[in-house]
């Protein structure tokens, strides 16, 4: 009963090598522990010019199956990839974080603690890095389906770990986003748009761009992005992300025209339907004047193979495959030029009241009303971010609105429901909801910033 009661508080939990002296987490006291037969001492990383990023989703969900012989599998199989960083996702109970965490004890990551108290079933992301972490913090995401969903249970949310690399300060974060129904293609491999939790998942990836813009070192120079996003690139999510990040994939980048499966029924045993591309490592390079750049070098799907079990026959590790990428630490901007500046941020959210009011079935963007219109977006967005306003049909065009390109002749269509609200309001309610998102300090009844680190052994 007591690790029963153990698993439903679990949330967050940050594994990595101690920055400076070890002090107690004033959040909460929990009995943690982690198997007796640790090696004491762990032999430094050795480091190159290279760093090796692992995410991946572990499927050690309640209803899974065989979840202790997958977690001493998981951790073999990333003990001989080697990553200098895992960003782990669904790694829930303590029983089988244990079991995992042994396989890779002798292999630089020294396990450190904190918890995270959110919802009954916590947030189920791992992190372990062979960099010290000097700070972090963990943000729920603020609009995350109806109350009556399962996936409410878990305290979804992205987190961000600023590491000391032998290079430079790192940004990285990582994150477990809301998941898609129905399936994202039909049986045919045709894309299937729009779900019921379409606006919470976009609104989820406006709060990733806005956590990072909060958090990231203002003169750093590279930022990491990984987890199970839970969008694929041909959903409006993924390209919203995208356009207002200015992030880019490493696997995208480096495999042009590949779209291989991270979830993926036709090879996946433990996947009923669907396959596509939702999990990713993406980068975004700055001109800054601290750190280092990154440059990809490698990145393809990893974890797509199989293990043996006791019982002699082969099993998947996941419901997902990983995605695996090495990147090239860069000090010549010329090697490694910036990336995407992402959609800037206007001053006047309605600038558009004119247009608005007078839109009709459908936006069609010039040049010239272009920066208007991406205010008046970005407004929206904001607006409804705040007020958890997951019912908001403006939504959807909005974010559409800001992927179309920025020139004459895009396009932004508008049913009849989207058309009334735009008629009614004719700009956002709050002309500046977009400042307020971009710098608002975040409310600390579901923000916490985590500064200290309590060793489990």
């Amino acid at each position: 009963m007591k690790k029963i009661l153990l698993a439903l508080c679990l949330s967050v939990l940050v594994c990595v090598p101690l920055a400076g002296r070890a002090q107690e987490t004033t959040l909460v006291a929990l009995d943690v522990s982690v198997p007796s037969d640790l090696p004491p001492e762990i032999p430094p990383p050795v480091v190159g010019s290279v760093i090796k990023v692992l995410t991946f989703n572990t499927w050690e969900i309640i209803s899974a199956k065989m979840r202790n012989e997958r977690a001493a599998a998981i951790g073999k199989r990333i003990a001989e990839l080697d990553p200098d960083i895992i960003a782990i996702q669904e790694m829930f109970e303590a029983r089988h974080r244990d079991i995992f965490l042994k396989s890779l004890a002798d292999h630089g990551y020294r396990p450190t603690a904190n918890q995270y108290f959110l919802r009954l079933y916590g947030s189920g992301i791992l992190f372990l890095s062979k960099f010290p972490v000097l700070s972090v913090t963990f943000e729920p995401y603020r609009v995350n389906c109806p109350w009556y969903d399962i996936e409410r249970i878990g305290g979804k949310g992205i987190a961000h770990l600023l590491l000391d690399t032998p290079h430079g300060r790192l940004d990285f974060f990582i994150t477990h986003a809301l998941s898609r129904t129905p399936a994202i293609f039909d049986e045919q491999g045709r894309f299937i748009p729009g779900d019921p939790k379409q606006t919470d998942r976009l609104l989820q990836m406006y709060q990733i761009d806005r956590f990072v813009r909060a958090h990231r070192s203002p003169r750093g120079r590279s930022v990491i992005a990984a987890g199970d996003f839970n969008v694929s690139p041909e959903m409006l999510e993924y390209q919203f992300l995208i356009a207002l990040t200015g992030f880019e994939s490493s696997f995208e980048i480096l495999n042009p025209g590949q779209n291989p499966s991270t979830f993926d029924a036709k090879n996946n045993m433990w996947v009923p339907d669907d396959f596509s591309r939702i999990d990713h490592i993406l980068f975004k390079n700055y001109q800054g004047t601290d750190g280092f750049w990154l440059n990809p070098v490698l990145s393809r799907v990893e974890m797509d193979g199989k293990f043996v079990g006791p019982d002699g026959k082969e099993y998947n590790y996941s419901d997902h495959y990983g995605i695996y990428t090495e990147f090239e630490v860069v000090t010549d901007p010329a090697l490694a030029p910036p990336s995407p500046e992402g959609r800037a941020r206007g001053t006047n959210a309605c600038a558009a009241c004119g247009p608005a009011a007078a839109a009709g079935s459908e936006i069609t963007l010039t040049p010239e009303n272009y920066p208007a219109w991406r205010d008046y977006a970005l407004g929206v967005m904001g607006e409804a971010y705040w007020r958890k306003d997951r019912t908001n049909p403006l939504v959807v065009p909005m974010a559409e609105l800001l992927t179309a390109p920025p020139s004459a002749g895009g396009r932004v269509k508008l049913d009849d429901r989207a058309q009334r609200e735009l008629k009614k309001r004719g700009c956002p309610k709050d002309c500046g909801a977009e400042a307020k998102a971009a710098d608002r300090p975040g409310d600390e009844s579901w923000t916490r910033r985590l500064q200290s680190f309590s060793p489990w052994n």
